[in-house]
This record gives structure tokens, sequence and C-alpha cells, in this order.
């Protein structure tokens, strides 16, 4: 894996070199995953993972795009006890395609060290073409809470709702989110509950607002 190692460290330094004047910079690195981040207003930022999975024959790149408000990720990180907060929307770059019709199974590889400016080339005009309209349909606030009222609805989504709500002003709606949230941490097994109760708690002292 030493080869695969190397290949991944040039691929990371070729890669911030040539999205760092489009306004990308690094936020995160781990040993398979690389984060991305650049402002598109506001507290609203652009993200962009890459997931770099080692293979056999050099490494599968997986890009995954997401919009973060900094703002209510940290009251999240804060209210649960978290290191960092999540992402409002995410999705792979790799679904980003099919559902515009183009590609299908791995399309960013690597075998060897020559191939790297090509793949990153390849990634960021990718993102550019087909990730761009990812971006521009999550820019507010407002867009942000529509994608989590759609979503799933877990404790999680459900606390970032609440907070978005807050900061967009919509009391009323934050509050009834917060009350299932409660409803919600009396049938939660222990570990979860702790934390839904705690993200409750925090919650209510932070913005001022009385219990049940």
């Amino acid at each position: 894996m030493r080869f695969q190692s190397l290949l991944a460290e040039r691929f990371v330094s070729e890669f911030a070199t040539e999205a760092a004047p489009l306004g990308w910079r690094r936020t995160y690195m781990d040993d398979e995953l690389v984060m991305f981040s650049k402002q598109i207003h506001g507290d609203i930022h652009a993200e962009l993972g890459l997931d770099i999975i080692g293979k056999d024959f050099g490494l599968s790149l997986n890009p995954v795009l997401s919009v973060r408000h900094t703002g209510v990720s940290n009251l999240v990180a804060q209210f649960y006890g978290f290191d960092r907060g999540p992402s409002a929307v995410g999705a792979s770059l790799s679904d980003i395609l099919r559902a515009a019709g183009q590609g299908s199974g791995i399309l960013w590889t690597v075998e060897e060290r020559s191939e790297v400016p090509a793949a990153v080339a390849k990634i960021l005009s990718d993102v550019h073409q087909y990730g761009s309209s990812f971006y521009s349909r999550h820019s507010s606030i407002a867009d942000l809470i529509k994608a989590l009222e759609a979503a799933a609805i877990t404790s999680l989504n459900s606390a970032q709702l609440a907070v978005s709500y807050m900061v967009a002003g919509q009391i009323p709606e934050a509050l009834s989110i917060l009350r299932r949230l409660e409803h919600l941490s009396e049938t939660q097994p222990a570990l979860l509950a702790r934390q839904t109760v705690r993200f409750v708690s925090s919650f209510r002292e932070h913005f001022n607002v009385e219990g049940k």
C-alpha cells in the first residue's frame, strides 16, 4: 500500500494547488478523506470531499458535494457536544452525473503518478460543470431549510432543522421541532436519548426559550 499512499499524497497536493485559485481551501484530511471548502456567501459554504480509496491498480476517487451553514453547524455541534457539526445537504458527484444522464461505474481513477494532473483537472471540470447547479440550489438558509424538510426524518436532521428555523427567525417552527425531539427522547435507546436531551436543553438555554 506504500505506492497508493505516495500516489494519494501526490494527488492531494496537486488538487490543493489547482483548486486554490478557484476559491477552494483545504479544511480537513485523514488517510481516506480530504475536504475543501469555499464561501458561497455569508455563513453558507460549498464543500467538496474526496474519498480516496486504495485499489490494487492505484486509487479510486469519489467526490462528494455538500453545503454547510457554518452558524447552524457550529450551534448543532455545540448543543450536542460534537467536535464538528454536520453539513445541511450532500450528494456524491457520481449520483449528480447519473441524474444528468452522464457516466456510470468508476469515473475517477489514478493508476500512476503521470495521471494525477489529468485526474485533478477532470474532477474540477466535472464539479464546475455538474456541481455548480447543486451549489446554487442550496445557496441560502431558505434553500437549506427546504432540503432539510424534505430529507429523511432523523434526530440529527431534526436538530439541524430546529436550529436553522431559529437562525432564520421562524421561531414557532423551531419550537415545534424541539417538542418533537423531546417526545422522541422518551423512546430512544439510552445513549441517543442522552444526546437528544442534551441538545434540547442546550438549545433552550442558548436561545432562552422555555421548556414544555
